[in-house]
């Protein structure tokens, strides 16, 4: 009776798990039914529903429809729509360019409620948006509105889901039901003799197998590989995988809600677990097919069969118990991973450390007391693995086994419905194993389209991205004031104009830094095109838009034609001496060692200061600063100096602590105070020297840094305004002897010749344009080749970004909505978005040609 009672409750919960899926689905997608009349009868017309799941309107979420209207000119045009419940903005193109069109009613159809909405509250609200030429009233109950052509669009809803009816209390009506009706159905079915027998049979046969799964578990295996049960058994390192992976994503799914604020569904969360359950699931069935393969093999008729395949069973055996483990420390390790970063782990990640390096990043992990409580879990769910294993193998609970591994088939077979939807939609919920061998964001289908197949067709004859303008006459007599002085370029690693002081920021951060804007230029808006160390190191020397490729020319500095077309050839062509000194690993493993020597024909001074002996620790910033002076000391001509610090680079050592030192962002602050300091002690010695009135000191950071800002650690991922927004000031007591505030809109290929135009030398070099001629509205251009390519333009009051492999695309108006949380491309026509994109491709092309063409 006991048997009976828990079958049914199995089978119970079963049917409602089954119909709570399918009423989730069906009232997860609704209909939007328009009533309207046209002024032309008895004809046939297109409309479209646009909408927006966050990536703006496009044609890929856009449902057209045709439709004929009666001799009244009325038209019901009926628009299905999938997962609303990611749905933000809905916009609407009427079925006519000019005259009259009057909507009659609009409905939505959501499973199986109707609403018919308010048309006069929606014409009063904010959500009714209209664009182009198009004039809108209300009327006897009914929207009219007047088109006159150019495109006319409308914006139903600002978002979706504030408008439609949930209908909770009706889902569960629902569900409880068709979960009853079911139930009696099923009931009446097992009371015919041949279905039971069917189901009692089908029962049966599952416990068979089972007994026979667990007749052949590890034992084979263990006494083969004198491995004790107790320690490692392929039923543990299941277990372990399984209780990992739900671990992991709980702790996601709590992290994503409460630490980075992000918006999730409770449809959401029941899916989050669907695709990696699912992985579990088969790599264990992968095990179970081996094991069972072993119990044959012990039959007589294998004999010698098996003596020649049971080596191979038991090492794939071992083999997976391995992956087992391994995938469940993945796991984990994703888990503490999107808890540091707000991201899993990606391929171009590893592919980065590869490159770059990540030493000091690894050794700082064990100083984080998040790294021990992550070792502590890992055992403890080893421990309790081993535990449950144990258990079941002794005690063999059948039943309670079947039904969760049931549940486990049921839960991870909804992947298959709802995988390409959730990855598009909220990052929390991809599967960091298949972020790593997709090289994608999870496993969204990418479009894939060849970068050259883009641009093939773009023309680029007329283009040209340099803006040539003449010098305004307030800064002619610039020219040459800083004559015959020496040149220093303090470059601030990561550091971003977002957490200065002199930039808004609440903290003083860099309060010397703000002493010398007495006697500076102060620029606001200086930008980066590409948020990465190697990329402004091209981009300063050779005065050149960096490459917009994923390799960068620092690397490829023996491609390098014309070795006297930079700025060190410049300098040293005017009898100056060179110095490049940094607080980086391996000259920040960029190959600029390299590069610097090639361009100076191995004239320039390559100094590391780590090597430079006394008290401090490598992390003091003064140390760059110190070497330096040492070497300036000794010097008697006239010299350019690059000095590039490091602390501000992630994971953020500073010998000062300013601050708590709690979180990142205090850690980050610290730095600045540190490389404030060092900046305070460069000064200070040139004073000493008698140098500084006669030296020009550049002040800028190589790229911005992301601290969780947009769900972004550290940079060169995105182009937000927090990674390519940099401070820029020009020092000098002798020639400004007050604070001069700058305006124009420039990047870091303009120092070059502002630098030179300053000096009073020929200030041509490559693409350089003197930041002196520029205005606060001129063009930035964008790039960046990490993770997916993504090209851009600053322009007017707003940046565009256009991420190529997914067709998706951003507009900021960067003036209202400074920290760019507002993606407006939804009010842009589709041509006009096109005009955008393909501004962007043309100077693609236009860079790919001229690097090839002048630089290699």
């Amino acid at each position: 009776m006991k048997s009976n009672y828990i079958k049914y409750i199995i089978y119970s919960l079963s049917i409602i798990l089954l119909n709570s899926y399918i009423f989730i689905n069906i009232y997860n997608k609704s209909t939007i039914i328009i009533d309207m009349q046209v002024p032309h009868k008895s004809s046939k017309f297109s409309s479209t529903i646009f909408y927006d799941i966050g990536y703006g309107f496009n044609l890929v979420e856009a449902i057209k429809k045709d439709t004929v209207s009666d001799l009244n000119g009325n038209i019901v045009s009926e628009y299905p729509l999938d997962n609303i419940n990611k749905i933000k903005g809905i916009r609407f193109e009427p079925p006519v360019l000019y005259g009259k069109v009057v909507i009659n009613s609009i409905n939505i159809k959501n499973g199986f409620h109707k609403q018919k909405l308010d048309l006069e509250k929606l014409y009063k609200s904010k959500n009714l948006i209209v664009y182009r030429d198009m004039n809108l009233t209300y009327s006897n109950k009914k929207l009219l509105f007047t088109i006159n052509g150019v495109s006319p669009y409308i914006q139903l809803f600002e978002n979706y889901n504030n408008i439609i009816d949930t209908a909770v209390s009706e889902i569960i009506l629902y569900i409880f039901i068709s979960s009853l009706l079911l139930s009696i159905i099923l009931f009446i079915l097992y009371k015919i003799e041949f279905i039971r027998n069917s189901i009692n049979s089908l029962y049966l046969y599952i416990k068979q197998l089972y007994k026979l799964y667990l007749a052949s578990n590890t034992f084979i295996l263990i006494s083969k590989l004198t491995i004790q049960k107790k320690y490692l058994s392929y039923l543990s390192a299941t277990i372990f995988l399984i209780i990992s992976i739900i671990l992991m994503k709980t702790f996601i799914i709590f992290i994503s809600i409460f630490y980075f604020h992000y918006n999730m569904s409770i449809y959401d969360i029941l899916f989050i677990y669907t695709t990696d359950i699912l992985i579990a699931i088969l790599v264990s069935l992968f095990g179970v097919i081996l094991l069972l393969l072993s119990s044959l093999m012990k039959l007589k008729i294998f004999n010698e069969i098996s003596q020649h395949f049971q080596f191979i069973l038991y090492f794939l055996m071992l083999s997976v118990v391995v992956i087992l483990l391994v995938l469940g420390f993945f796991y984990l390790l994703s888990g503490y991973i999107f808890f540091q970063w707000g991201a899993f782990l990606e391929v171009q990640n590893i592919k980065a450390l590869f490159i770059h390096g990540a030493k000091e990043e690894f050794l700082a992990l064990f100083k984080h007391i998040y790294t021990y409580i992550f070792i502590f879990i890992s055992i403890i769910i080893l421990y309790i693995s081993q535990k449950l294993a144990y258990y079941l193998d002794s005690y063999r609970p059948k039943k309670l086994l079947i039904t969760i591994f049931t549940l486990m088939m049921i839960l991870s077979s909804l992947s298959y419905f709802q995988l390409n939807y959730i990855y598009k939609s909220i990052p929390s919920t991809q599967s960091p194993l298949l972020m790593i061998f997709s090289g994608i964001e999870g496993i969204v289908p990418s479009t894939k389209i060849p970068i050259d197949k883009l641009i093939q067709d773009i023309n680029i004859t007329n283009f040209n991205p340099l803006e040539n303008r003449k010098i305004s006459d307030k800064y002619k007599s610039l020219y040459a004031k800083a004559k015959d002085m020496n040149v220093i370029f303090f470059v601030m690693e990561s550091t971003r104009a977002k957490n200065l002081s002199c930039y808004g920021y609440k903290r003083d951060t860099m309060p010397y830094l703000n002493k010398l804007l007495s006697n500076s230029m102060f620029f606001h808006n200086a930008f980066v095109n590409n948020p990465r160390t190697s990329k402004t190191m091209a981009s300063l020397v050779l005065g050149i838009y960096p490459s917009i490729l994923y390799d960068d020319i620092t690397w490829n500095y023996k491609k390098i034609k014309d070795i006297n077309n930079s700025l060190i050839s410049k300098f040293m062509d005017n009898n100056y001496s060179t110095y490049f000194g940094t607080m980086q690993d391996s000259y920040t493993g960029e190959y600029f060692d390299m590069f610097l020597n090639k361009l100076s024909k191995n004239r320039i001074t390559l100094e590391d200061p780590r090597n430079f002996k006394d008290n401090r620790t490598k992390n003091d910033e003064r140390l760059l600063t110190d070497s330096f002076l040492k070497y300036t000391s000794k010097l008697n001509s006239k010299f350019m100096a690059i000095l590039w610090s490091k602390s501000a680079h992630s994971p953020y050592i500073s010998e000062i602590k300013k601050y708590e030192n709690r979180t990142d962002k205090d850690k980050y602050d610290n730095c600045l105070v540190n490389i404030d300091n060092s900046l305070k002690n460069l000064v200070d010695g040139l004073k000493k020297e008698n140098k500084l009135d006669n030296t020009l000191i550049i002040i800028f950071g190589d790229h911005g840094e992301g601290l969780d800002d947009k769900m972004e650690r550290g940079h060169g991922n995105f182009s937000y305004n927090h990674s390519i927004h940099i401070p820029f000031i020009i020092y000098n007591p002798k020639i400004f002897k007050n604070k001069i505030d700058m305006y124009q809109r420039f990047q870091i290929k303009d120092i070059a010749s502002t630098t030179l135009y300053l000096l009073g030398l020929n200030s041509k070099l490559n693409q350089s344009i003197n930041i002196f001629s520029k205005t606060n509205h001129d063009k930035i251009y964008i790039s960046n080749s990490y993770h997916d390519k993504k090209l851009g333009f600053i322009f007017d009051n707003f940046k565009f970004i256009y991420r190529l492999e997914y067709d998706i695309s951003y507009l900021f108006n960067i003036k209202d909505d400074p920290n760019e949380n507002i993606n407006i491309i939804s009010t842009k026509k589709d041509k006009e978005i096109k005009i955008l994109k393909e501004e962007v491709l043309k100077w693609y092309k236009y860079q790919l040609k001229y690097i090839n063409k002048t630089i290699y």
